[in-house]
């Protein structure tokens, strides 16, 4: 097991060394893909003279570009996941009757658990777990509102609707 989590450790850390910077690229990319997504599909609907076509393409460019990276930041947040199944095995604890080397390298690794977190992150900026997506999720949904209320507003303001005439 000690040999497992040390091979964990490495080959993350040496994934992180490689694809990190890429990492950081793709979901900044990906979040201002999906806010201008959003953007443009809330200035379709506030518009009020839209096709039907652009709403419906719009929506689903706009969930599979979301669905992407959900998808990319579960698998990203996995590597988390699973490295934490070695304290679970560690937390049942060994036998009464473990020599003492099993003692001396369960006790090695519980504090490589504690110590060396095992995590993928976007250029060490942010970690990519869930509750990463929950953030980004919740801050997009965010931006979206304001948006929606903004066009309503924009749209009742007569000096707004007079410099925008067709």
């Amino acid at each position: 097991m000690v040999q497992s989590r040390y091979q964990l450790v490495t080959l993350v850390k040496e994934t992180e060394q490689v694809f990190s910077p890429i990492l950081q690229c793709y979901f900044a990319t990906t979040i201002v893909v999906i806010c201008t997504e959003l953007y443009l599909l809330a200035q379709r609907l506030g518009s009020r003279h839209y096709e039907a076509d652009e709403v419906i393409v719009l929506i689903l460019l706009t969930l599979q570009t979301t669905s992407l990276f959900v998808m990319v930041s579960l698998a990203a947040g996995g590597v988390q996941d699973e490295a934490g199944v070695g304290g679970e095995i560690l937390r049942r604890g060994l036998p009464f009757d473990a020599c003492d080397r099993d003692k001396y390298h369960a006790w090695e690794l519980t504090r490589s658990l504690s110590i060396t977190p095992v995590y993928i992150t976007g250029g060490n900026f942010f970690t990519i777990n869930r509750a990463f997506i929950l953030t980004v999720v919740s801050a997009v949904a965010s931006y979206f509102i304001v948006i929606l209320q903004f066009m309503n507003t924009c749209q009742d303001d007569p000096v707004y609707n007079a410099s925008h005439v067709g």
